[in-house]
């Protein structure tokens, strides 16, 4: 375990490093900016900043090592290595460590080339005075070559004597020099070397080390470097919390705000079994949180964020990771500032178990699933005005459609509500037992206190009273079936699937947004439409993202 000194003398212990993760002004900067130039520790960091030309010479000079190392460290070609603390406020961040745009790409090179001619140099020395073959070195630029193929993949890098150039793998005659390179693999390449550069055991500070990199490459390309500096300790500052989660084995400190003078943050530990990408987001909310069933890629999970845009809403899934993480965060004594609510499917709950789950901040929509919404007359009716349609004629047909549906798979319907209910009791009953004859007993007593063909026959009632009285609003809270909406399209004149995507689209557009405020009001719990505070649709803060 190592020790980094952190403002307002905290320390902090960890193996491999921490992760600083706020919001734009949080002070992300000005906190890795102390680290580097203010602390006791800072002859021993290495600050990379996020604010950095990607200008690339194309010819690279060299010079001696260790003035080379010194301007690239320091600023200061000419300090000694014991002078760099005092000369690297000055000479490197021109003292201006938060704002200045630092422009060592050339420097970076000048080091990697320099480095690379000593020691090929000295390795040509030793080869013609060892009658034995001489290992080849490794340098620093030509492992940063090495670690730079292994992420790109699909393109290789010649080093010159005096010049960098890429090309596609395996095709000789198309490169081109490294100035011409995309930004991504030009700060690729400069991450890479600046992180090799840093002397053992140093402390590397790596401000937004995601920016300008493809999602594909981030995690593998710091997996890898963190691996060949394995002697360091990495500090990244970032606002990306996957890229934070990513980082295992890292402490975690959401950094909420600087007011000019301190810090305040919090460290996230261990204590709750939550993914670490949920707590750090759901830490660094300054809106009511609203957790749902799903994922980003799905169509209601969009709309949720679109309709309930002064929450932040994050996905979790399944229902009971909603229902698990709501109970989790609402109990933390560090969450008492936030506002932590789920939103579910009413599935096949009762109204008992719809009341008992409100009870800890988890709503249920009053429909089976939320794919339902997209079949209510009072969404459909948005659809059909934009589609210039009669809506009339269009619920009517929709409403036939979906009772036949209904129709075709009657018995599955109410087999599954049936085997939820018995499950549902079974769950509830106690088999504490301290014989086998004692729980043979219990058991026996409880099947036969279960009178399933009762179960059976009042669900197929209630299920036939909606078809036989075409019911479609009690149809929509019992019928659970995610594919109603996306059949339901062709009605419209949509294909199958585009009319969820037709409703998220439209529902993200300001001129529409209000308008399914109101028509999904219905199917709200009305406890979370007083939090919402905006049932009128008349008062919602429309949020472009």
């Amino acid at each position: 375990m190592k020790k980094i000194l952190l403002p307002q003398n905290n320390e902090i212990e960890t193996e491999r490093g921490i992760v600083i993760v706020g919001a734009n002004g949080s002070g992300k900067t000005r906190f890795g900016s102390w680290i580097d130039t203010e602390s006791t520790q800072e002859n021993t960091t290495h600050r990379v900043s996020a604010q950095k030309s990607l200008n690339i010479p194309e010819n690279i000079r060299s010079m001696a090592t260790d003035k080379s190392l010194a301007a690239l460290l320091c600023g200061h070609e000419n300090a000694l290595p014991k002078e760099y603390e005092s000369h690297k406020k000055g000479h490197k961040w021109g003292n201006e460590p938060v704002t200045i745009l630092m422009n060592d790409y050339e420097k970076l090179l000048v080091y990697l080339f320099s480095e690379n001619n000593e020691i090929s140099n000295k390795y040509l020395e030793d080869s013609i005075k060892s009658k034995s073959k001489v290992d080849p070195p490794i340098t620093k630029i030509s492992m940063a070559k090495k670690i730079w193929e292994e992420v790109m993949p699909h393109r290789e890098l010649i080093i010159g004597s005096g010049s960098i150039q890429t090309r596609p793998k395996g095709k000789k005659k198309d490169a081109y020099n490294a100035s011409k390179m995309s930004d991504g693999e030009r700060v690729t390449f400069y991450l890479i070397g600046q992180c090799l550069s840093a002397q053992e055991n140093y402390t590397l500070i790596i401000d937004e080390p995601e920016l300008h990199l493809h999602k594909s490459i981030q995690y593998a390309l710091w997996d890898r470097i963190e691996s060949e500096r394995s002697d360091c300790l990495f500090v990244y500052l970032t606002h990306d919390v996957e890229f934070a989660a990513s980082r295992v084995g890292f402490k975690k400190i959401w950094l909420t705000d600087y007011d000019g003078t301190k810090w305040n943050w919090k460290e996230l530990n261990d204590e709750m079994e939550l993914p670490e990408e949920l707590l750090l987001e759901v830490y660094g909310s300054r809106k009511k949180v609203l957790l749902v069933e799903g994922d980003n890629s799905s169509h209601d999970v969009r709309f949720y964020k679109n309709i309930f845009n002064d929450f932040l809403v994050k996905p979790c899934g399944s229902c009971e990771n909603v229902i698990t993480y709501t109970k989790a965060l609402r109990s933390n004594k560090g969450f008492h500032q936030l506002d932590v609510f789920g939103l579910i499917d009413k599935d096949r709950r009762t109204q008992n178990e719809v009341n008992g789950l409100e009870k800890n901040g988890i709503f249920s929509l009053t429909v089976a699933e939320v794919e339902n919404l997209f079949a209510t007359p009072e969404v459909l009716r948005i659809v059909a005005n934009h589609l210039d349609l009669d809506f009339d004629e269009k619920l009517t047909a929709v409403k036939e459609f979906v009772i036949n549906e209904l129709k075709k798979e009657l018995e599955i319907q109410i087999s599954e509500r049936t085997i939820q209910e018995l499950k549902k009791i079974l769950n509830k009953s106690d088999l504490s037992s301290k014989t086998k004859i004692d729980l043979k007993r219990k058991y026996t007593q409880l099947v036969d206190d279960i009178n399933s063909d009762a179960i059976f026959d009042e669900v197929k009632n209630t299920f036939n009273e909606i078809i036989t009285k075409n019911d479609y609003e009690k149809l929509l809270t019992f019928y659970n079936r995610k594919s109603i909406a996306s059949r339901a399209g062709s009605i419209f004149g949509l294909k199958e699937n585009e009319l969820p995507a037709l409703i998220t689209r439209l529902s993200k557009n300001k001129n529409h947004t209000n308008d399914f405020i109101v028509a999904i009001n219905k199917y709200l719990p009305e406890k979370l439409i007083s939090l919402i505070g905006k049932n009128d649709g008349t008062k919602c803060e429309l949020i472009d993202e």
